[in-house]
């Protein structure tokens, strides 16, 4: 009995022996190891293949994940510029414009006219209607005597300045314009003087400067018309010299005189600018009892180059009315 105890110990003993070594060798390694150290095997839904991972095309940059749908990707925040955030940057800013170029002024043509009588400005028909006037081609009207008496003939005649004859006197002023008096008679068969003046529109100089320093004279550079009232031709034709002289935008002196010089017909001062001129008569200027002083006028002045674009206002003209009178004025630059 005690031999089998000892037997079974011995037997025990060498089981506990081989199971703390292994079993000492391959055969007696384990098949399945313990499920606590196996990872977690996700199985696929019954009829699907497992999903293989993706592997990155070669040759191909990687595309950059797009935002889950229906939300919009985070936009990287710039610097703040002043700008309303809610406000899209301008793609096309506002560029500023160019200054505005002028275009040059189309060339002008012809000739400016005026004339004046007792019945006003430019009251004559036949001026009213007539074209192409120029310094080679005035309308006069040519006066004949038929039974004693004078009678306006129908025909017009054009003259070339300068020309003087019994109805008409026309001057030159400068190369490109004239002025001047001719005659007519009216419905009644009484005389009418009619004062002109023309120009070449190219010449007119509507920039004088308001500081203008100059002195401009025309000997006979004043012809004017007195009305007299019962007498034959409504009154009497006069001229005078003209001596106007500019001191800084200032009239210093401004007269018309007599033929001779002697004898002052009328005072010359600055109206609103130096384009008026107005013209006062003196004592003097009375012809046959009539009263001519305290009746003034303003006469609006053209300022003309001697040539197109020189700039030198060489010449003023212009007409002038006044109640009792009315006339024309020229002058020259010396």
């Amino acid at each position: 009995m005690k031999d089998y105890k000892k037997l079974f110990s011995a037997l025990c003993l060498s089981a506990c022996l081989a199971a703390c070594s292994g079993g000492g060798g391959g055969n007696n390694t384990p098949q399945n190891p313990p499920r606590g150290n196996q990872p977690p095997q996700q199985t696929p839904p019954q009829g699907q293949q497992p999903q293989q991972p993706q592997q990155p095309d070669k040759g191909k940059n990687p595309q950059p994940q797009l935002p889950e749908s229906g939300k919009k990707p985070e936009q990287p925040k710039l610097p703040d510029s002043g700008r309303d955030p809610q406000q899209p940057p301008q793609t096309n800013p506002i560029l500023p414009q160019p200054p505005k170029v002028e275009a040059p002024q189309p060339e002008a043509k012809g000739y400016f006219t005026e004339t004046i009588n007792k019945d006003g400005k430019n009251a004559d028909s036949v001026w009213k209607s007539a074209t192409n006037i120029t310094k080679d081609s005035i309308p006069v009207y040519k006066i004949q005597r038929i039974n004693t008496e004078e009678v306006l003939t129908k025909e017009l005649q054009r003259i070339k300045a300068p020309a003087v004859e019994a109805y008409y006197d026309m001057s030159l002023l400068g190369n490109n314009a004239f002025y001047g008096h001719y005659t007519s008679i009216g419905n009644n068969g009484e005389y009418a003087i009619n004062y002109a003046y023309g120009f070449d529109k190219n010449l007119e100089n509507k920039n004088v400067p308001s500081n203008i320093t100059a002195n401009y004279t025309k000997e006979n550079g004043f012809l004017f018309f007195t009305k007299i009232p019962n007498q034959y031709g409504g009154g009497v034709h006069s001229g005078g010299n003209v001596n106007i002289v500019f001191r800084n935008g200032n009239i210093e002196k401004g007269e018309i005189t007599s033929g001779n010089g002697s004898v002052k017909l009328f005072d010359i001062e600055k109206g609103k600018s130096v384009n008026q001129l107005i013209i006062k008569p003196t004592a003097n200027a009375n012809i046959d009892k009539n009263i001519l002083q305290g009746d003034n006028s303003t006469a609006d002045i053209h300022y003309l180059n001697s040539s197109k674009d020189t700039n030198d206002y060489k010449y003023l003209v212009g007409t002038v009315e006044a109640k009792n009178w009315y006339g024309v004025l020229a002058a020259e630059k010396q």
